[in-house]
C-alpha cells in the first residue's frame, strides 16, 4: 500500500513536469509558469523547474521575476554554467550590467569550458557601457507645406460663393514624451504635443489653427497565455485656438492594450472617452440645435500584418458615438481603413497606399434648419499615396497626395471634395 502511494506520487510529479515542459516547447509561457510552479510546490529545490520557470519569465520580458528563480537555482547548484549564463542575461535585460558582468566573469574564471562559456563571452560585449546613455525623452518633429483645394470644406453645390476655398499653408507638429518612471514592467511620465497651421491666403487665415495637449501616461505589462500584453493609460488635456480665439477644450481618457499574436501579426485594442467643450458663438436661439459640447466615446482595433521583404499592412476598425448638447450634433460613426507599405528599390525609400471609409449618421437630426425633412447621413471616402525617404535613423522627408470625397444625402450643405498635397521634413529622436 505504501509502495502504491509512492508510485502514484512519482507518476503525478512526472506528469506535471511533462505538462510544464510541453507548454514551454509550445511557447505557452503563461501555462508553463503555472505548471512549473506546481512542480515547485512539491519540490522547491527542483533545479530544472526553477530554470525553466525563469526562462518562461524571460520569454515574457519579465527579467526581474526570472532573476528571483535563477538566484534560487544558483544557491542549489552554484557550478551550473547554464544557470549562471541565464542569470547574466536576466540581469543584463533588467538593466543591471554590473551583476551581469559578475556572472560572466564567474563562468570564464571558475567553470569548465562549454557552450555557455562561449555564449557568455558573446554576451559580455553588451555589458560594456558605451558613451551613449539611455534617454527618457522621445521627440517627433514635423515641418511642411501643404496645398489644400478646399480649406473650408465648401460643398460642391455652393462652390465659388463668397470666398476662395483653396490655399497653401505652413504646418508644424511636435510630439514629446518624457518617461519619469522606468521600473519594469512599469513606466510612467508625461506626453505633450503642439500643432499649428498658417494659411497663405489672407481671407482664409481665420482658419489658422493652433492646438496643444498635455497629460500623464502609465504603462504596464501582463503575461497572458504565452504573450505579453502591453497596457497603456493616458489622460490628455487638449486645447484648440482658431485664428487667435479659443475654439474648444477636451479632457481625454485613453486606454489601449497591444500584443504580438504571432510572429507576423500584432494587434491593439483601444477605447477612449472625450469630454468636449466648444466655445459657442452662434446665435443663442439655435444653441439647442448647434451646440457641439459632447461626450464622445470611441473604441476600435488595430492590426499590423508583417509580410515578406519588409512589407506591411496596417488596418483597423473603430466605432464612435457622439452625445452632444445640440441635437444636430448627435451621431454614430463606423470607420475602416487599410494601408499597404513597401520598400521601393532601397529600404530607405518606402511607399504607402491608404484607403479609408466611414459612415456617419446623425440621429436625431432636424433637417428643417436646412429646408429639408431628411436626417443627415454621410459616406466619407479617402485615398492617399505617400513616399518617405529616410536619410538616417532620425531624419526623413515625406511627400503625399490625398483625395477625399464626402457624400451626403443633404447634398447642398454637406457634400464636398478635397485634394491635399504635402511635402514635409520629419525628425525623430
Amino acid at each position: 500500500m505504501i509502495l502504491l502511494n509512492c508510485n502514484s506520487y512519482v507518476s503525478a510529479k512526472e506528469t506535471s513536469s511533462d505538462e510544464a515542459a510541453n507548454a514551454f516547447v509550445e511557447k505557452d509561457y503563461s501555462l508553463a509558469i503555472s505548471k512549473y510552479e506546481s512542480v515547485l510546490e512539491k519540490n522547491p529545490r527542483d533545479v530544472n523547474a526553477l530554470k525553466y520557470l525563469a526562462l518562461s519569465y524571460l520569454r515574457l520580458n519579465l527579467p526581474d521575476k526570472a532573476i528571483e528563480y535563477l538566484e534560487r537555482a544558483k544557491s542549489i547548484v552554484p557550478q551550473n554554467s547554464s544557470i549562471r549564463y541565464y542569470l547574466a542575461e536576466a540581469y543584463l535585460r533588467s538593466g543591471n550590467r554590473d551583476k551581469a558582468k559578475n556572472e560572466i566573469d564567474y563562468i570564464k574564471n571558475n567553470l569548465p569550458s562549454d557552450i555557455y562559456e562561449y555564449k557568455a563571452i558573446n554576451l559580455e560585449s553588451k555589458t560594456v557601457k558605451t558613451g551613449k546613455k539611455y534617454s527618457p525623452l522621445k521627440l517627433y518633429l514635423r515641418n511642411g507645406f501643404q496645398y489644400d483645394s478646399n480649406v473650408t470644406l465648401q460643398p460642391q453645390k455652393l462652390k465659388g460663393i463668397n470666398e476662395n476655398e483653396d490655399s497653401a499653408r505652413y504646418v508644424t507638429y511636435t510630439w514629446l514624451e518624457y518617461t519619469a518612471i522606468k521600473q519594469k514592467p512599469y513606466t510612467g511620465g508625461i506626453i505633450s504635443s503642439f500643432y499649428q497651421n498658417l494659411h497663405m491666403e489672407s481671407e482664409l487665415q481665420r482658419y489658422n489653427l493652433t492646438s496643444y495637449d498635455l497629460g500623464p501616461f502609465f504603462t504596464f505589462d501582463i503575461p497572458f497565455y504565452g504573450h505579453n500584453l502591453s497596457n497603456r493609460v493616458e489622460y490628455r488635456f487638449m486645447f484648440d485656438v482658431l485664428n487667435g480665439e479659443s475654439f474648444s477644450r477636451t479632457h481625454r481618457i485613453h486606454y489601449r492594450v497591444s500584443t504580438d499574436i504571432t510572429n507576423w501579426l500584432d494587434a491593439t485594442i483601444y477605447t477612449q472617452t472625450d469630454f468636449d467643450n466648444f466655445f459657442y458663438r452662434d446665435n443663442l436661439q439655435y444653441e439647442n440645435l448647434l451646440n457641439r459640447d459632447a461626450v464622445q466615446t470611441e473604441s476600435g482595433i488595430r492590426a499590423t500584418i508583417k509580410l515578406p521583404r519588409k512589407m506591411y499592412i496596417y488596418t483597423g476598425y473603430d466605432f464612435t458615438n457622439n452625445e452632444a448638447e445640440g441635437t444636430n450634433w448627435n451621431y454614430t460613426q463606423n470607420r475602416i481603413f487599410s494601408e499597404f507599405a513597401t520598400p521601393v528599390f532601397t529600404e530607405k525609400l518606402y511607399c504607402f497606399l491608404l484607403a479609408e471609409y466611414h459612415n456617419r449618421y446623425f440621429d436625431p437630426f432636424f433637417g428643417s434648419f436646412y429646408n429639408t425633412t431628411a436626417e443627415r447621413d454621410e459616406n466619407f471616402y479617402s485615398f492617399r499615396v505617400k513616399c518617405k525617404y529616410a536619410f538616417n535613423r532620425s531624419a526623413s522627408i515625406e511627400t503625399s497626395y490625398r483625395y477625399t470625397k464626402n457624400e451626403a444625402n443633404i447634398e447642398r450643405f454637406f457634400e464636398y471634395e478635397r485634394n491635399l498635397f504635402d511635402v514635409s521634413f520629419v525628425y525623430e529622436y
